[in-house]
């Protein structure tokens, strides 16, 4: 009798929240809760991965590049299988030092790498308060969340990312193969049912998506 039907059926504009980060002060000016905020939302962003993924990075699976950097995350996933257990994060740099994500975690290990030997711990988020200790999924969670109301984006949880770059990636042409590989489908048909939603309002400007994801980005 009650059919089950998706929470939202339209996803948040990319663009906006690229606008908001392009508004605060360059990565060395801003406080270490910003840069981990900061962080987060560009690496949800730029791979369209779930917040379980990024949670589970340890710093030394990062390997730098000239084009930038691949992140291998060992730990299993959501999607995790016999036929596809390897998941490698590819991220490239990008000339605009606001949007660009390598920049960013560049930074964001100089920032904390004294607090994460203090905290004896490989991954590479942490809790931006004393103790400074790994941070917990559900905090990873929160500090999407909020960087994403500080942008004027409202009901929106922090899986709501995932759709967004994907949908962001479709609507500026990425091959569809692309994005499913980047995001670790298999089947077409979950992005096409689950995450490809219309932006509320307006269509995203490829211009304001592309300066973000890492298929548009250049050295």
């Amino acid at each position: 009798l009650r059919t089950p039907v998706p929470i939202h059926t339209h996803t948040w504009d990319v663009a906006t929240l690229l606008q908001y980060i392009q508004k605060l002060p360059v990565n060395t000016e801003l406080s270490l809760k910003q840069l981990t905020y900061k962080l987060c939302a560009l690496l949800l962003l730029s791979t369209a991965q779930r917040v379980q993924t990024i949670h589970l990075i340890k710093v030394d699976c990062i390997y730098f590049n000239s084009s930038g950097c691949n992140i291998h995350v060992l730990d299993k996933i959501k999607q995790t299988r016999p036929s596809h257990y390897k998941c490698v994060l590819q991220l490239k740099l990008y000339h605009e030092e606001k949007l660009c994500v390598v920049k960013c975690l560049r930074e964001y290990l100089k920032r904390t790498k004294t607090l994460r030997l203090e905290a004896k711990t490989s991954q590479l988020l942490l809790c931006y308060l004393k103790p400074y200790g790994p941070a917990q999924q559900r905090l990873c969670n929160k500090m999407v969340e909020a960087l994403v109301a500080e942008s004027s984006i409202y009901n929106f949880t922090a899986h709501s990312f995932r759709g967004a770059a994907s949908s962001a990636m479709f609507r500026s042409d990425v091959p569809l193969d692309d994005i499913l590989k980047s995001a670790g489908w298999s089947n077409a048909n979950t992005f096409k049912t689950f995450y490809n939603k219309p932006v509320q309002g307006k269509v995203v400007d490829k211009v304001s998506t592309d300066s973000i994801l890492h298929y548009f980005a250049k050295e």
